[in-house]
């Protein structure tokens, strides 16, 4: 099943979405979650990942999730040999998503050893209950993509007349469900790569 940010019942307290077949919405969610979790570049929802990383000679390294409440398994693969590291051996910045070797390392790998996919980490991240902004970023875009899709035959096209043929599309690189209110929303869940 597709991410769910927000409920069908909370979406319809939205006055303009109020009277919206629960399938729609469910599929109007599921499609919006989707954008904000890739502009945003995290997923709100709680769940365990598997990130299969590269080795970066550090003593830290960079989770693909913020939002980090567990640590499960960390393996380093070098060379044939594969070491699994008590997860007691490391910190972890929650809301950056960077986990490191603890003083209290006592496993031989002070570092992250350089290599091609070297490095596999499982981990829960996310939060319990999705952000009230990131809820409400979720409604407006689900009432743009319907407003969108109820307003248009076609959803690219902008203008088009028959008289001396002329037609109009819009820009495919912008996503119209993410209007500057949706945005302004979502500002400080938007992760930005250093």
């Amino acid at each position: 099943m597709a991410k769910q940010y927000v409920t069908v019942a909370r979406a319809q307290q939205n006055k303009a979405l109020s009277n919206v077949s629960s399938a729609i919405l469910t599929d109007l969610i599921g499609a919006a979650s989707a954008m904000i979790a890739k502009y945003c570049d995290n997923d709100f929802t709680q769940q365990s990942y598997t990130d299969v990383l590269d080795g970066n000679g550090l003593p830290v390294i960079q989770l693909r999730q913020v939002g980090l409440t567990a640590l499960t398994s960390v393996t380093i693969q070098e060379n044939t040999t594969s070491t699994s590291i008590a997860t007691g051996s490391f910190t972890s910045d929650a809301s950056t998503g960077r986990i490191g070797f603890a003083e209290s390392n006592t496993s031989s790998f002070t570092y992250f050893p350089r290599g091609y996919q070297n490095i596999t980490i499982v981990y829960t991240a996310g939060q319990a209950t999705v952000p009230e902004d990131v809820q409400e970023a979720t409604v407006q875009a689900v009432y743009a993509l319907y407003q969108n899709n109820a307003s248009q035959n076609n959803p690219n096209v902008t203008k088009e007349k028959m008289g001396e043929y002329s037609r109009e599309l819009r820009d495919t690189n912008t996503t119209m469900a993410l209007t500057q209110t949706v945005k302004d929303l979502l500002f400080g869940h938007v992760r930005f790569e250093v």
